[in-house]
Parts: C-alpha cells; sequence; structure tokens
C-alpha cells in the first residue's frame, strides 16, 4: 500500500523526521508538498471555498492554515483517484509510526470496505466521549475495527487509510471546500464515504511538534513568542510549551468501547440486506 505524507516545505525539522521514519519502516511512499495556507490569497480562498460556509461571521471560520490543509488532501485525494490506486495510506507530518506498521497495512488491505475510511488515529471533538461500537465490530491481529457511534464527534486527519472509492466520493463532496479535511461526520452526510472504522487501539500516534495549521494569529503576540520557543527551543517554556500540548492531546484522547449500535453499521446492514448500494 502506498503511503502520502502531506507536508509543508517550511517545516523543515517535520519533513525531515518523516523522510527518516518512511526509510527506517521501508515505506512505498510519497512526499507531497502541502498548499501553505500562509500563500493563500483572497482570491484563491474565494476560488476554492465556499465562502459563506468557510468565513462565516457567525458560524464556522476557517484560519488559512486550516484551509491550506484541507486543500492539501483534497489534493492528495486526487492524485490517489489518478493514479488508480486500490487503497492507500495518508499521513500528516506529525504522525508517529508503529514499528510494524507494513503488517498493519497489509492486513488493512485485505478486509477493507468498498467505500470506506479506517482512521489509524483518531481525536474526541467537542470535549465529548469518542464512542466505539463493539456491535459488528472485526477483529484482526493489529486490534479491533470499530464503528464508531456518533461520527461527528470523530476528529484528526493525522492518519487514514483510504479506499479507491472512498476517495472518489471524497474529490467529488468536499470542493468547493466547506469545512476542514477532519470533519468527518460532514464529509459522511454529503456521501463522501459509507464506511469509516477505527482501528483500536490507536496504533499511531502524534509527535509532539507545534501545529503548522496556525490556529494562533503568527504575527499576533502570542503567536510570535510561541515561535520564538518553538524554533529556538528556548530552555523552560519549551519544555512548558511541549506539556502545555501533551495535556491538551490527552484530553482529546477520550474513548470508550460501548455496546451500542453505530448507525453507520446499522445502514450498512440494512443495504446488505436489500442488496441495495448505499
Amino acid at each position: 500500500m502506498k503511503t502520502f505524507v502531506i507536508s509543508l516545505k517550511r517545516s523543515v525539522e517535520r519533513r525531515q523526521f518523516m523522510i527518516e521514519q518512511m526509510n527506517r519502516l521501508g515505506l512505498d511512499y510519497e512526499i507531497f508538498d502541502a498548499i501553505d495556507g500562509q500563500l493563500l490569497t483572497e482570491n484563491d480562498i474565494s476560488h476554492y471555498c465556499d465562502i459563506n460556509a468557510v468565513r462565516n461571521p457567525n458560524g464556522y471560520y476557517a484560519s488559512n492554515g486550516t484551509l491550506g490543509c484541507a486543500l492539501s488532501h483534497y489534493s492528495v485525494l486526487k492524485k490517489i483517484v489518478e493514479e488508480g490506486l486500490e487503497s492507500a495510506l495518508i499521513l500528516e507530518d506529525d504522525a508517529l509510526l508503529p514499528l510494524n506498521i507494513k503488517d498493519i497495512l497489509s492486513e488493512l488491505e485485505n478486509v477493507i470496505r468498498n467505500n470506506e475510511v479506517i482512521a489509524l488515529f483518531y481525536s474526541s471533538a467537542f470535549s465529548k466521549i469518542l464512542k466505539l461500537s463493539l456491535i459488528g465490530g472485526e477483529t484482526i491481529k493489529s486490534g479491533k475495527l470499530l464503528f464508531p457511534v456518533n461520527i461527528e464527534v470523530v476528529a484528526s486527519a493525522i492518519a487514514y487509510v483510504v479506499h479507491k472509492e472512498a476517495a472518489m466520493n471524497m474529490v467529488r463532496v468536499i470542493m468547493p471546500l466547506k469545512t476542514c479535511s477532519d470533519d468527518w461526520g460532514t464529509h459522511y452526510k454529503n456521501r463522501g464515504f459509507t464506511s469509516f472504522r477505527c482501528l483500536y487501539p490507536s496504533p499511531v500516534k502524534p509527535n509532539n511538534f507545534k501545529s503548522s495549521i496556525d490556529y494562533i494569529n503568527p504575527k499576533s503576540k502570542i503567536g510570535k513568542l510561541a515561535y520564538m520557543v518553538d524554533k529556538y527551543k528556548i530552555p523552560v517554556f519549551y519544555q512548558l510549551l511541549a506539556y502545555r500540548r501533551k495535556l491538551i492531546m490527552k484530553k482529546q484522547m477520550n474513548y470508550e468501547l460501548v455496546n451500542e449500535v453505530s448507525p453507520i453499521y446499522e445502514k450498512l446492514i440494512a443495504g446488505e440486506n436489500t442488496g441495495n448500494i448505499l
């Protein structure tokens, strides 16, 4: 299975980390130059995005970094379709992979459903518990493939495997851009894919890098201070910043295994029983 690594050219440390990791693990990979949100113009945003959706003063407001990230994922999905790949692994450049990732990918190639996305890392959104259903789960050597009870709670696009049909449908529904790359609930609602499962326990972990999406305005006082601390690894402050990021990530990794039926699984079963294509 081919791996695509989404990486900003200016994020030299992160790119080098991913190249060394890919080579060490012996993966068939391609570094994909991410679309840099800092370079997006207002004309670019108007061309590629649904302005009313991504720049709504009374609702969702996406930063340039978020839009660049979403456009990068769209571009990789389009590349998967163009290359005619059966399935592929998409990584962001802060993904820390397990030593047995090749074995995991080999397993997933054999069990991935048509029109499916399988998350290898996932976090919980909106400070809610991410419930993973044991009903309809599939056990493989690497863990359990479980359906989320509420896909809207699933966040993160750090690492996921996508089937060719899901890639094709995601390309069809994403543009013009209306939301972020890891808004799986919206992608599912828009029929970007028919099946979504999480590999539990999550085999991929996020590395301790500063986000390159720039949630904080890099030109603000706080943004400039964080940049200096990260760039020069200022003692004490750098350790405090790293510790804060770990706490935030730990709070977001709030999972619970439950015996509740996932609506995704229910719909799949209903389709299989009637012979309908969902």
